[in-house]
């Protein structure tokens, strides 16, 4: 029993080893734009260590021990930050769509429209509040943190601030709460 123990404790050890390992990867930009200043860059690296941006010039700085990315034939620019989005709302009725389905279901929806927007270039977004009482945004946040899922930083609110009976009200009246049960039952 306890050699089972000492083992599992080696191998979780050498697993977090592997996971925080340090991914080193150059980036070769046909073209690049930096969004510090108009200008445009030509045949320019850029040299990243783990999701940090280490250093940018030519061809020169590439160590042996990067992954090269090939994008000669292509124009590299900082990826987009939406600042107002709601990646578990969907339909037209968002005020009762959150009722339907578990927090799981919103959960792998929104993880699915993350992942969307972070292959349209948005590598970044600030949740508005959300329609899920669970908090499924933020399990998909930690859940792209720990590098389970690829996708954007996610920064935000839990849910909406909003006045009784505003566009954010998920607060129904006792009598809408009276008419819900008896559409559901």
């Amino acid at each position: 029993m306890m050699k089972n123990r000492i083992l599992l404790s080696v191998l979780m050890l050498l697993f977090s080893l592997v996971l925080h390992a340090q991914e080193k990867t150059a980036i070769i930009c046909g073209k690049l734009i930096t969004a510090e200043d108009d200008k445009v860059f030509t045949n320019a690296v850029i040299l990243i260590e783990e999701d940090r941006i280490v250093e940018i010039g030519n061809r020169a700085i590439i160590k042996p021990d990067y992954k090269v990315i090939d994008l000669s034939e292509y124009t590299v620019m900082p990826g987009l930050i939406d600042a107002h989005v709601h990646p578990l709302i969907y339909g037209d009725d968002y005020q009762v769509n959150h009722l339907k389905g578990s927090s799981a279901f919103n959960a792998l929806r929104g993880l699915k429209s993350v992942q969307n927007w972070l292959n349209e270039g948005w590598t970044t977004i600030r949740i508005a509040g959300d329609a899920d009482t669970q908090y499924a945004h933020f399990e998909i946040r930690d859940a792209i943190n720990i590098g389970l899922f690829d996708g954007p930083r996610i920064y935000g609110a839990g849910h909406y601030l909003s006045v009784t009976g505003g566009g954010g009200d998920i607060n129904f009246s006792p009598r809408t709460n009276r008419l819900l049960l008896m559409v559901w039952w």
